[in-house]
């Protein structure tokens, strides 16, 4: 059987199922773990040197 005819003809029942999906989604996203997720710093620097006269393609 084609499963698109099938869904066509089965509207509520494929809704229920597609419902239930989306729920279970759901539900198993908020049921994760933190550490799933860890925070995590990113370092960053910046430096900065004077060089008088010159042009930034020399500096480079």
């Amino acid at each position: 059987m084609n499963p698109a005819a099938v869904s066509l003809r089965n509207k509520t029942t494929t809704l229920v199922f597609v419902v239930l999906i989306v729920v279970g989604g759901i539900v198993s996203y908020k049921g994760l773990s933190r550490l799933e997720d860890p925070e995590f710093t990113i370092k960053d620097a910046k430096v900065i040197t004077p060089y008088p006269g010159a042009t930034a393609r020399e500096v480079e």
